[in-house]
């Protein structure tokens, strides 16, 4: 294929080549990656404009590169979202090979904060637009996934989460540009693409609106017409949403909106209307027919019943995530997120977000102990974390923590507090009543809330699972002795940490005791 795009993709140049492409070995090491393939010398898809070219050892022979995401449906690069060279590049193959990388110095793990932004409610009229995805705090953060370096604005917000009812009309205003470009769909699926998909494929999809005239059977979609294309109004400027910039607006201001008062282009936009009803899922997706990965979500109420608090947490505002070196998140995070339960001495189980100081918790199946300290509580920020699915006599059960928070698990000897990340299917957890259910499966989710409440004792039941207050740092006995002094303090209706924790912490204290109290 062209440029870098696989062999058996078809152009207008030729008919699909073959994959003559074999990889033999990669690796990451220091964030410098390193891969090993082979290909024939000869050009075994020769005669066609885009096929093989020959390997000449001992002259100069010109290549071309991408590196960045790659569309997780077709294989194929995400081109608005990749590096490539911009100039000539040729490699003299045959000759002695010589190592010129340099090891890298950057940190193989970022902390990236995703940007504020407002959900959409109560508006029947919404204007699409293409935009910038705004990189790794953009799109990226807010859906966990890599993007293809542009996205939707509605309403001149990047991706935000919409508010629907049922029962009332919605009219949307398209301006992604005709159908080579990024005709405008509400779909079943979270990463859209319509027009990519196999005849078979496109049965996959449930579409609610923006394709009409659907022509097909059980075998598979075939034809359509779009309503969701017309003019291009595409928002330009700084693709990467500056470090310092805390607030949508603002990065907003840095854009080129000029299309967005263009006459012409308002003149020749397009709109269709759809009206949510009884049969439309509570979640559905707002996407591109020809790409996969430039929406989000739609929340769909029944009449009269939106839900302001949960449009704030679907919105994921304010969105920390971890980032590896390859851009995708990284496991890992800090304790249980908000909605995660605890029981009170009291009978009660709520979620630890209602939590306090104070609070005697169940820690064991049968003992309860007081929450005296928080290494964490922020309810606002969503995270990573993995979702625990058991097996037990009453039917499936979850529990969802960081990846280095301890939980307890049976073994031949004794129970035993491991990683969650250790977990595998088979594992055997603890239930507050000291009966054991089994592992089925581990996955990864984002939630809102990030919160680590430590008891007298060390240890907590969370979800019904007999859970450790610490993470896999260092065992369990030091971070304890760790505390030793705020749990005096608490018994003395004082806090040695306190707010200083959080709030204007000196550096030695978050250097000492982050890595200890957080998981």
């Amino acid at each position: 294929g062209l440029g870098v795009c696989p062999d058996r993709v078809s152009n207008a140049f030729g008919s699909p080549g073959r994959s003559n492409v074999e990889l033999v070995s990669g690796k990451m090491e220091n964030g410098v990656v390193s891969i090993v393939f082979k290909r024939p010398v000869v050009g075994v898809d020769a005669g066609s404009y885009d096929g093989d070219y020959a390997v000449e050892a001992g002259k100069a022979t010109f290549i071309t590169w991408a590196l960045g995401p790659v569309d997780s449906g077709t294989g194929y690069p995400l081109f608005h979202n990749i590096e490539y060279p911009r100039t000539d590049v040729s490699i003299e193959f045959g000759r002695s090979p010589v190592d010129h990388c340099q090891e890298s110095l950057v940190s193989t793990e970022e902390s990236v904060n995703g940007i504020s932004r407002p959900y959409i409610s109560g508006n029947t009229t919404l204007v699409a637009r293409i935009g910038p995805s705004g990189g790794k705090r953009g799109y990226q953060a807010i859906t966990g996934r890599p993007g293809w370096g542009i996205a939707w604005y509605m309403n001149d917000i990047l991706i935000p989460v919409i508010g629907l009812e049922r029962g009332t009309t919605y009219t949307f205003v398209t301006q992604g540009g005709g159908d080579e470009q990024h005709p405008f769909y509400i779909t079943s699926s979270s990463e859209g693409g319509f027009s990519q998909e196999t005849p078979a494929g496109r049965l996959n999809q449930t579409v609610y609106a923006g394709i009409g005239d659907v022509v097909g059977n059980s075998s598979g979609i075939f034809n359509w017409t779009l309503l969701g294309d017309g003019a291009l109004c595409e928002y330009t400027g700084v693709s990467e949403i500056p470090a310092n910039i805390t607030d949508f607006r603002e990065y907003l201001t840095l854009l080129n909106t000029s299309c967005s008062t263009d006459r012409d282009i308002q003149s020749m936009s397009k709109s269709f209307e759809w009206t949510p009803d009884t049969s439309t899922p509570d979640i559905v997706y707002y996407q591109c027919t020809q790409h996969r990965l430039l929406g989000w979500k739609m929340r769909v109420f029944d009449a009269g019943a939106t839900n302001e608090s949960e449009l704030v947490a679907l919105s994921d505002a304010l969105l920390m995530t971890t980032l590896n070196a390859s851009g995708t998140p990284a496991p890992g995070g800090v304790c249980f997120p908000a909605l995660a339960r605890v029981e009170l001495d009291t009978g009660a189980t709520i979620p630890m977000e209602r939590l306090k100081i104070g609070d005697r918790v169940r820690t064991t199946s049968s003992s309860f102990s007081e929450v005296f300290f928080f290494g964490h509580r922020d309810l606002e920020a969503v995270h990573q974390f993995l979702s625990i699915e058991t097996e037990s006599e009453t039917g499936p059960r979850t529990l969802e923590m960081s990846a280095s928070h301890l939980v307890f698990i049976s073994t031949a000897s004794s129970p035993k507090a491991v990683a969650a990340r250790t977990l595998l299917p088979g594992v055997e957890l603890i239930s507050s009543h000291g009966t054991l259910e089994r592992v089925k499966s581990v996955k990864t989710v984002f939630r809102r809330g990030l919160l680590n409440p430590h008891t007298l004792d060390g240890r907590i039941v969370v979800n019904g699972f007999q859970a450790s207050c610490f993470n896999s740092f260092a065992p369990p006995r030091w971070g304890h002795a760790l505390l030793l002094l705020e749990r005096w303090a608490y018994s003395l209706g004082r806090s040695i940490l306190g707010d200083i924790f959080f709030i204007n912490r000196p550096k030695p204290f978050d250097v000492l005791l982050t890595p200890w109290l957080r998981s």
